[in-house]
């Protein structure tokens, strides 16, 4: 299985509730402002109120163009002398390992002093590569 698992994996998609229920959040928000600012008749809280709105759609535009990011540039590369290198957290390198059961893969990066775990989800080899944080996030990657 390391060999198999060893080439340059591309992200092809993500699960991530936190990150839903954050985007989901901020869009409540936004159309409560804009729903607050369509009844309102006080111009001098109508300014402060727009001001709001504009700031919290300019975060949700940013958060968004850092999923797209995310989902379009990110990769894992995982070499067959124990190295890899990604940009999904930062750009890191250092070295990792299947664990003995084949469950997990365990990330030791340069320039930190705790490793990473990740649990194998799924792996078919030369097809796809699902790798969780946790029971309910997970990273589905692609060879590239």
């Amino acid at each position: 299985m390391q060999t198999e698992i060893a080439k340059k994996w591309k992200l092809s998609s993500s699960v991530n509730p936190m990150r839903d229920t954050l985007f989901a959040q901020m869009n409540r928000e936004i159309r409560s402002l804009k729903d607050s600012i369509a009844k309102l008749t006080d111009t001098a809280q109508l300014v402060g109120m727009q001001e709001q709105l504009s700031q919290n759609e300019f975060a949700l535009k940013l958060f968004n163009q850092n999923v797209n990011k995310l989902m379009n540039e990110s990769f894992i590369d995982l070499n067959t002398n124990g190295q890899f290198k990604t940009n999904i957290t930062g750009n890191e390198s250092g070295k990792w390992e299947l664990s003995s059961n084949k469950k997990s893969i365990y990330f030791h990066p340069e320039n930190k002093t705790k490793s990473d775990t990740m649990y194998i989800k799924e792996f078919k080899a030369g097809t796809s590569l699902i790798l969780a944080f946790d029971s309910a996030t997970y990273l589905v990657f692609k060879p590239e």
